[in-house]
């Protein structure tokens, strides 16, 4: 079973997507509770329909806020935990335990607030009870499901890919990249064939490539979109994932587990993820 939560898990998604779950999540919460009226809403006084439909449409509120600060402002202060090449089973399990005590906390303070229930151990437990019973269970269920699906979709063995031979090498290393930072001052020229790949990282990006046998980086300020623009071999520089870009020349190997598919380059057992919308990429290898 603890071999089962290690397994790499498909948590990363865009800003974009984790806001419009947040944000689907608390409109249900909130349709749910005005329609099943549970946690004494039923009982309690209200100075009007449209009152008590605003005052239970609060709950949604708390749901949307606590989703969004789990799912989109916990990731951005804490990038090294949240990192996709290291995320699985268990701490996404992990983090929709958080999210859904948060939001229990957050629920028995708001029903103590607008005067349904006070604010005690008891009322703690009982939302508890209820979030548990209503949250926690399905939700590792769905975790487990997506994991199967997302495993059986992108599930490959290592497979090597054939070295181009040195007719091809020397026709591709005809090529040159020159890269320039946002200030068109700080730039890097290299042979397209000595580039591995490009990591972004907020505002800056990372060039790794080949100089003397040797892996070599520098860092310059721009966006990934911006040097893709700039990019001359664009039959095998690619933009492969949102925060990287990869030099399929360099490819030597490609895998998929649940989180979906790697490149796996010459040096180092470097790993690069592939976007689920970029895996036509990794057609051209099978």
């Amino acid at each position: 079973m603890l071999k089962l939560l290690l397994e790499p898990y498909p948590h990363a998604e865009t800003y974009a997507r984790s806001a419009t779950i947040a944000l689907i999540t608390g409109l249900f919460v909130a349709l749910f509770l005005m329609y099943f009226q549970p946690f004494g809403i039923a009982e309690a006084e209200w100075p009007s329909n449209m009152a008590k439909l605003w005052l239970v449409a609060g709950y949604g509120l708390v749901t949307f806020v606590t989703m969004s600060f789990t799912t989109l402002l916990l990731p951005r202060f804490f990038p090294k935990v949240f990192s996709e090449a290291d995320w699985t089973i268990l701490k996404e399990i992990a983090l929709i335990s958080l999210t859904i005590l948060l939001i229990t906390l957050g629920n028995t303070l708001y029903s103590a607030a607008i005067h349904i229930t006070p604010f005690s151990l008891e009322s703690l437990t009982v939302m508890f009870a209820y979030t548990v019973v209503l949250g926690i269970f399905p939700a590792i269920v769905i975790v487990l499901v997506n994991y199967i699906y997302h495993l059986k979709l992108y599930h490959l063995q290592e497979k090597a890919i054939p070295v181009p031979s040195l007719a091809e090498t020397v026709i591709q290393g005809g090529l040159e990249e020159r890269f320039f930072a946002e200030n068109e001052k700080d730039s890097i020229t290299l042979a397209s064939n000595d580039l591995l790949y490009i990591e972004s990282s907020d505002n800056y990006c990372t060039i790794y490539f080949m100089q003397e046998n040797k892996v070599q980086k520098i860092v310059l300020r721009s966006s990934l979109s911006r040097l893709e623009q700039q990019v001359n071999d664009t039959a095998h520089i690619v933009r492969c994932h949102r925060s990287y870009m990869v030099n399929l020349q360099q490819v030597r190997a490609v895998s998929g587990n649940a989180q979906g598919y790697k490149f796996h380059l010459f040096l180092d057992n470097i790993q690069i993820p592939v976007a689920r919308k970029n895996t036509s990429l990794v057609e051209r290898f099978k």
